[in-house]
C-alpha cells in the first residue's frame, strides 16, 4: 500500500498559501486540509468562518491577493450602506464574501453541519483538496486583556491588537470533538505526513515568559498583511506597515501571564 495521504493543519492566510503549494504537488484525493475554527464568530447575525473561507477562496483561485483576505473582484456596496446607516462596520465584508456567510448561516440554522456546508461550497467553487473544519462543535478563542475579555476577532480586527494579552482561553474546548474524519485520517495506513501550516507569526523572541509579535498582523515588519479594518476599499493600511506603525507605534507585547 502506498503512503500518499497528507494531512495539513491550517489557519488562514499563511496556512492557505502552504496548502495551495501542497495542492500543486499532492493529488487532490490525497490532501486533507484541516481548517482552524477557533477564529469563527457571530457578526451581524451571521456565522463567519475567516480561516475556512480563506482556505476555500485560495484553493479555488478566488482569493484577493491585494488585500490578503476576502475574494478577488470584490465590491463594497453592503459595507458602504451599512456605514451610512450607522451599523457596525469594523469587520469588512465584501458583497461576494457576504453571500457565503448568509448562505452558511441559513444552512446551519436549518440543522446542517459546518463540515457538510464547507464541503458543498468547495465543490461548487471547484476546490480539489478536501477542506475540513477541525470540529463541527462551537469552539472560540477568547483573550483576557488589560481591557477585559475579548473575542479573538474583536481583539485582532476591532482593537487592532492594541490591548496587552494576559491569558488565552478556548471556549467550548471541553465539549468540542474533532470531526471523526480527522482521527480516522491520522490512523490511516496511507498517511505519509502531517504538516502544521504557518500562520505568519513573522518574528518572535522569547524574553522572560513573553514574546513579541507585530501588533497589526501575523507578520513582523516589513511583511505586513492587512486586517479587515476601515477604509473605503477594505484596506486597513497601505501595505507597507506604515499604517500599523501609526496605529500602534511598533509592536504589542503579548504576555503569558
Amino acid at each position: 500500500m502506498s503512503r500518499d495521504l497528507v494531512v495539513a493543519l491550517s489557519g488562514g492566510i499563511g496556512g492557505a498559501k502552504l496548502a495551495l503549494g501542497l495542492s500543486r504537488i499532492v493529488a487532490a484525493d490525497n490532501l486533507l486540509v484541516v481548517a482552524n475554527v477557533g477564529d469563527d464568530f457571530e457578526h451581524l447575525g451571521l456565522h463567519i468562518s475567516p480561516d475556512t473561507d480563506t482556505l476555500m477562496y485560495t484553493l479555488a483561485g478566488l482569493d484577493n491577493t491585494k488585500l490578503g483576505w476576502g475574494r478577488q473582484d470584490e465590491t463594497w456596496s453592503f459595507m458602504e450602506t451599512l456605514t451610512a446607516l450607522g451599523g457596525e462596520d469594523w469587520f469588512r465584508l465584501g458583497d461576494r464574501d457576504l453571500a457565503v456567510h448568509v448562505e452558511r448561516t441559513r444552512r446551519l440554522r436549518r440543522g446542517e453541519t459546518l463540515s457538510a456546508i464547507t464541503a458543498d461550497f468547495c465543490r461548487r467553487l471547484g476546490v480539489g483538496p478536501r477542506v475540513l473544519p477541525a470540529t463541527d462543535d462551537p469552539l472560540r478563542t477568547r483573550l483576557r486583556t488589560d481591557e477585559g475579555w475579548l473575542d479573538f476577532q474583536d481583539y485582532f480586527v476591532r482593537h487592532q491588537c492594541r490591548p496587552i494579552v494576559r491569558e488565552l482561553a478556548f471556549k467550548g474546548v471541553d465539549e468540542a470533538r474533532p470531526h471523526p474524519d480527522l482521527p480516522a485520517a491520522l490512523r490511516d495506513e496511507r498517511l505519509r505526513a502531517v504538516i502544521i501550516c504557518p500562520s505568519n507569526p513573522g518574528r518572535a523572541g522569547n524574553a522572560g515568559g513573553s514574546f513579541r509579535l507585530c501588533s497589526a498582523c501575523h507578520g513582523g515588519f516589513p511583511n505586513h498583511r492587512r486586517t479587515r479594518g476601515q477604509g473605503s476599499d477594505g484596506q486597513s493600511d497601505d501595505g507597507t506597515g506604515n499604517g500599523a506603525k501609526r496605529r500602534h507605534g511598533g509592536e504589542a507585547l503579548w504576555r503569558s501571564a
